[in-house]
């Protein structure tokens, strides 16, 4: 490994702190969403809104946003030197939070030509794997790579995937160009504006104590390894993302007129929740932590906030408190915005750990904004 590469994951990695209810990267609270989830996520939203291009422009436009504020972060945090013919950074950034194995071929700054290749991309592999496609699937990937060329050159670059492991090419391949022409996305502008580092990043948080942490470290060697193929926690495939990303997504869906977003989103947070238990009653087979509570700090520990648990009879109460999808929601003034992924999580993983269906009747009135109680029916 080369040395700058060494120092780069190091970085990265140091940066990267559980705090028992969040997970937080450069002071960024980010969400760790499964690649396999993250595949059915995409190809749920095409399927159910019968308009692939408008889909694929929209996850283009969110990995754009991510790819800026990512690249302007590192610059900023790590005051970088931007050498445009050495991008080996931010190759490894990438590949840090579970991108893949991606180098940049070519890097023409006069002329605004960029390639960038990614021999063994996560997301295209698991997509052909689950859906057997035959086209370029890695819109995101697109977006962030336009996203973060736009920052380090200080133009607009359009970038397009020309080859794709999902179509059976021997590699992914992305060509970047100079773009004069302005995103056709509406609510796009808006969402930039609060997509800061002023926004995102002005928090303070104090580890807290989760005695599933104690039980993972024993369970696993190393909770998170990163290598080419990709960011593994808990043994599993996982790509970073910070929670704005989810949120930028579901605002962008309703401002272009997708309809059902909130059952959308439940969608998601059921995939989520399926994703969830299956590796927790995996790991935790020999019986001694297969309960409610044990399972929800477990949820914690996967930076989904708070939760206390209390049972009357049969019915189950849930506090669930300091919620980092409503928290983020706040920051875009989205103050109105449904619960309804975390419910979704809530719903799936708790009627398969407790062998019953848990649907659950959400309270947020008597408690502040991002605090909710979740009583079963």
């Amino acid at each position: 490994m080369k040395i700058w590469k060494l120092i780069s994951r190091l970085v990265a990695i140091k940066a990267l702190k559980f705090y028992g209810n969040r997970v937080v990267l450069l002071n960024t609270s980010m969400i760790l969403i499964p690649i396999e989830v993250f595949v059915e996520l995409h190809q749920e939203l095409i399927d159910t809104t019968k308009n692939e291009k408008l889909i694929n422009d929209i996850i283009y436009e969110v990995g754009k946003l991510q790819g800026y504020f990512g690249t302007a972060l590192y610059i900023d945090k790590y005051k970088i030197n931007i050498d445009y013919n050495d991008f080996s950074f931010y190759m490894e950034q990438a590949r840090f939070v579970g991108l893949g194995n991606l180098s940049a071929e070519n890097v023409d700054v006069s002329n605004i030509d960029i390639l960038i290749e990614n021999k063994d991309n996560p997301f295209a592999k698991e997509y052909k794997n689950k859906y057997n496609t035959n086209k370029v699937v890695d819109y995101f990937y697109s977006g962030l790579i336009a996203g973060a060329a736009s920052e380090i050159f200080k133009k607009n670059i359009l970038v397009k995937e020309t080859k794709c492991l999902a179509k059976n090419d021997p590699k992914c391949e992305f060509r970047g160009e100079l773009c004069e022409t302005k995103s056709s996305i509406k609510g796009i502008e808006q969402i930039k504006e609060k997509y800061t580092y002023n926004n995102l990043c002005k928090f303070k948080l104090t580890k807290k104590y989760n005695k599933i942490e104690d039980f993972l470290k024993k369970k696993y060697k190393d909770l998170v390894k990163i290598d080419d193929t990709g960011f593994y926690f808990l043994d599993k495939k996982h790509v970073l993302f910070p929670w704005a990303v989810t949120i930028a997504l579901y605002n962008l869906l309703e401002n272009n007129s997708i309809s059902k977003v909130d059952e959308l989103y439940y969608k998601f947070g059921r995939n989520y929740g399926d994703f969830l238990i299956a590796n927790y009653l995996k790991f935790s087979k020999d019986g001694r932590h297969i309960n409610i509570t044990d399972f929800c700090n477990y949820l914690s520990y996967y930076g989904l906030g708070d939760f206390e648990i209390k049972k009357t009879g049969t019915e189950i109460k849930i506090i669930h408190k300091n919620n980092p999808f409503l928290i983020e929601a706040g920051k875009f003034n989205m103050k109105n915005i449904s619960n309804s992924f975390m419910l979704g999580v809530l719903y799936s993983s708790l009627s398969r750990l407790l062998k019953k269906n848990i649907l659950l009747k959400e309270d947020g009135v008597k408690f502040r904004m991002n605090d909710r109680i979740y009583t079963s029916k």
